[in-house]
Order: structure tokens, then sequence, then C-alpha cells
């Protein structure tokens, strides 16, 4: 897809008037909602970032979250959308991969070489490579990366190149087996890797051949890339064999690229999966996008949405309600920081002597931010934080309104409450093509750490990289995780495009916490459970979050 959206956000669907060309200047990054324009550039930033799937629309799409990351080095966080944050191109670079806490004995910063020297790329990268877990192939050159799709018995050229400033400043290792070499890509330093290239030959040359973009066409390759691909049919009761008789001939009967989108909804509405969606860019001047996350707190917002005339944007009216939430947290607190990094994080002292963290994302702390200083900023604030905090008796770290971000921000800020290094969770390939597996830790990080009791807060809104900052709190011994059960999409976000003038994005990558266990699809439960946003109580989004820091008060005074 070659356009780039401008500007319209949409929980779960949405059309966007404007569209721009795909170039530097569409490559900006996002906040806590979705921004057609910019989602395409956290595309490509996907390279770092996780996937961000927030509520505020479709992860990377929505606006204010795209409207935030003015890069897609950003994006890039995560590699891989999160279109949140993190879409797919660079998705493929899955956002998680920008997470900080690899296992060190795998990933070696100091063997790690800079892409770019001067501005030059290293000849060791140039040439062909199969980007091992993403059914993709790759023909570096200066200009940047030359993705070509890969599904089932089809292959064919993506129109869109991945130019070589959004991966500036990432890091390689080389090894050699044999005859084999591999290049592990990693966003920062002393993170996992966020992507893995296996040379090949040669780029076939029928995989340079545009393909046919027949409606039936697209049909079965959008059909073949989820089948082969998505991670979690099984967990989401979705029975995908059972659906393509069905939409297979509604797609031979479609009469335009409207339809098909129609077809493509219909294919997905009910998988609930805040890193899948699909993209239509229509003649360069119009996009539509459709994102399957819908949860119940998710469902309250859109329908509240609906209910009231005073605010126009569903972007708006989502940011409208996260500020109430911050308000709302601020009115308890006896001093506070007030909101810092682009009003992702908040800290002060609740009744009780009880220390307070919110954090709304792991991502786009500042204009124009990359991984790299999103890292650095983080790490500054949490030792403030910390530091200020140490004579509380308690603290309650808030994720649960959290659109998520980057890994590598949430292994900086779990850093600032472990006492020793802990297996967080593991992530590996649905289809790993011989991807190795990623290990994350959690370890001391910070100029001090806070260990007396933590009481870590998620509803179904802590999505993405909010959530797997919740797997790596709840392995330290002083931390009670209260609240609900978080969103249930942890995935990368892998996002392809198909021929003609669409692009998905889908969960492809696993993560099983210390114990081997999967929550892609039902959520992280809390060990506490306390209600927040309750689907029966009509004003949930406007109490429940008050309500709910009440309750954690009273469990910490007893």
């Amino acid at each position: 897809m070659s356009p780039v959206a401008t500007r319209q956000s949409c929980l779960n669907s949405c059309k966007v008037e404007r569209v721009a060309e795909w170039g530097p200047a569409a490559f900006s990054r996002y906040r806590s909602a979705w921004n057609v324009p910019k989602v395409m550039a956290r595309l490509h930033a996907f390279w770092h970032m996780r996937a961000t799937a927030g509520f505020f629309t479709m992860d990377f799409l929505n606006n204010s979250l795209l409207n935030r990351m003015k890069t897609l080095r950003e994006l890039a966080p995560a590699f891989g959308m999160r279109w949140h944050a993190c879409i797919a191109l660079p998705l493929i670079f899955a956002l998680t991969a920008c997470g900080g806490g690899a296992d060190p004995s795998a990933d070696k910063p100091a063997a790690a070489q800079p892409i770019f020297t001067q501005g030059r790329l290293d000849p060791a990268l140039k040439g062909p490579w199969r980007m091992l877990g993403t059914g993709q192939l790759v023909d570096w050159k200066d200009d940047g990366l030359h993705l070509f799709q890969e599904v089932k018995s089809r292959c064919y050229p993506d129109p869109q190149t991945l130019q070589s400033h959004v991966i500036d400043g990432f890091l390689f290792t080389k090894k050699q087996e044999n005859e084999k070499t591999t290049v592990e890509i990693h966003a920062s330093a002393n993170t996992p890797s966020a992507v893995t290239l296996e040379r090949v030959k040669e780029i076939p040359a029928h995989c340079r051949q545009p393909m046919s973009a027949s409606h039936s066409d697209i049909f079965n390759v959008f059909w073949d890339i989820f089948d082969l691909d998505y991670a979690f049919f099984k967990e989401r009761g979705i029975h995908w064999n059972e659906r393509k008789a069905e939409l297979e001939k509604l797609a031979s009967a479609a009469q335009s690229a409207q339809d098909l989108q129609k077809i493509f909804v219909k294919a997905l509405g009910d998988f609930n999966d805040y890193h899948t969606g699909v993209m239509h860019a229509e003649n360069g001047t119009s996009v539509s996008y459709f994102n399957s996350g819908n949860t119940a707190s998710y469902k309250m917002l859109r329908q509240a949405f609906e209910q009231q005339s005073d605010v126009d944007s569903l972007d708006e009216f989502q940011l409208t309600f996260l500020n109430g939430i911050q308000q709302s947290a601020m009115s308890r607190l006896g001093s506070s920081s007030g909101k810092l990094l682009n009003g992702a994080l908040l800290w002060g002292v609740l009744p009780g002597n009880v220390g307070y963290i919110g954090l709304s994302q792991e991502i786009d702390y500042a204009d124009g931010s990359n991984i790299t200083r999103d890292r650095a900023l983080i790490a500054a604030e949490m030792d403030r934080a910390i530091s200020a905090l140490q004579g509380t008796r308690a603290l309650v770290l808030d994720l649960s309104v959290n659109n998520g971000g980057a890994d590598a921000v949430s292994a900086e800020v779990a850093g600032r409450f472990s006492d020793r290094r802990r297996l967080a969770f593991t992530t590996r390939s649905h289809r790993p093509q011989g991807r190795a597996a990623q290990d994350w830790y959690v370890e001391p990080r910070g100029t001090k750490q806070y260990l007396k009791p933590v009481y870590l807060l998620t509803s179904d809104l802590t999505i993405s990289a909010g959530e797997t900052l919740t797997l790596m709190m709840r392995e330290l011994p002083h931390v009670v995780h209260v609240g609900q059960p978080t969103a249930g999409s942890q995935s990368n976000k892998l996002e392809k495009s198909l021929p003609g003038p669409f692009h998905v994005t889908l969960s492809h990558e696993i993560n099983t916490d210390s114990r081997g266990i999967v929550h892609e699809g039902r959520g992280i439960p809390p060990t506490v459970p306390v209600v927040i946003f309750d689907p029966a109580d009509p004003q949930a989004l406007t109490h429940g979050h008050g309500r709910a820091l009440d309750k954690v008060l009273e469990l910490i005074g007893r």
C-alpha cells in the first residue's frame, strides 16, 4: 500500500479522507490513538516497536498515538503494532522486539555492530535474505529493504520499501555455520533480536513480477496469509477453514475494492485481537481501516461516544477519557509530578503514604523520539520517581489504561522494581522457519529499586506492551496483581501488503510466561480481582477508575 492516511481516528473501523504518498515525511509515530497517515509510518517503524495495540483504535492507527510518533524509527521500536504502533513491514521487526532484558548469553551487545557507519550500509548486509518467521524475502540495498511476500505457492513484490533512515541506529550480529549465514537485527543495544535474516542466493525471478490483482486472487492471498501465520485461531475460538467457502464466493462476486474490504472485515470481525486488522487505500484519496480489538471496556467507550454529541472525533473522545482517568488519579495525590513524557507518566503520593505511578504507554515520550531515546527518557523519570517515593509504605503501579509500545521500555520500568534477574516471558514465532525463541528477563535497573509492596492495577484496556510489562512485574515476589484481566493482545504484529490496495496485520508470535502459560485471547488474570470498568455500570467510565483506586488503598490498609 503506497498511501499513508492523514488524520482521522476510528475505533475498529474508520475512513480517512486525505492520503499522502508514503515517504520520509509520512514516517511519524503514535501516542494513544491512531492516525492513519502516521499509522503507515508506524508500519515501518514496526522495526522496533511492539505493536502497541491500544484501545485507542488499533494501536498504531490511533490518532493520538500516531500523532505523537514522529518517526518510523520509533515504530521500529518493536519492529513489529503494532499499525501501533508498530504495523508491518517493519512491523516485521516486531514491536516487541524492541524490548530490553534479553539473555546476554544469547544476545551479546559487545558483538553487535551498527548497521550504518557514517551513513553507509555495512556491506555484509547487502543483497538477498529470507526474514525468518515472517514469510518474507528481502533485497537489502543502499536505499532500503525491498520486500517480497511468500505465501504458499505465490510470491510477489511488496510495493513499499523500508527506507534506510528508518533503521538508522539499529545494530546487527552475524553468524556463520557451515554454508548458512544468519544476521540478527537489534533495535538497540542489549535487547533481544528483533529480526533474523538468513542469506539466500537470490530473489527468485517470479517474485519480482507483480501478481494479478483480481478480487479472487487478493482474497486467496489474504486467506493464505492468515492460514499460514496467524497464531491464535484456537485461543480465540475461530474456525477459520469453515469460513472460507462462503467468503470465497462473496469475493468472486465482489464488484469493487470496497466490497472486498467488507468481506475481509467479515472474516476478521470476531477475532477481538488488537493486533489484527485490514487497511484499504482507495485511489490514493481515502483509507478505510478495521481493527478487530473489541474488549468489553472498548465497547463501552465506543457506545459512550455514539451516545453523545459534544465531541465529533472518536479520537478526541478517547483522549478526553484518558485525561479523565489521569485527573481522577491526580485529585487523590497529595503531591504530584504532573503529566510527564507527552502525558504518558504521572506519579505522586496517595493518602496513607502510598506511592502512585500511572503509565499510559511505553513509547513516544518526546516528539521525534525513537526507541533509544524513549528508553533513556523513561529511565530518567523512573529514577526520579522511585527516589522520591522511597519513603512510602507501598506503591500502586497503574496500567489500567495503557496502550502499549515497546517492550524495551517495559523492561526499563519493571527493572526499577526488581531485586534480581528473572525470566519474564519467552517469545517464539508461530512459523519460525529457523528463528530462535527470544527470552525476556526482568532485572534490576536504575539508581534505586522499589522493593516494598507494589500493587499492579490492570484492565482490559491494558494492551500489548502494557501486557508484557504486566508479565514482567508478576514475576516479582513483592508485587500483587489487582484489577481486571488484560486485553489478551500480547503478540507482536506482523504486517503484510496484499496484491492491490490492501494491508493486513496479524498476531504471529506467541508469548509464554515463565510457567509456560499463554495468555493471548483471555488476558492475564489478576491475583486479586477488582472491578474497574463494569459493563453493567453506566458510570463505570467516569467513576470506575477512582473507585478501583479506593479499593486498592483499602487492600493496602488492611
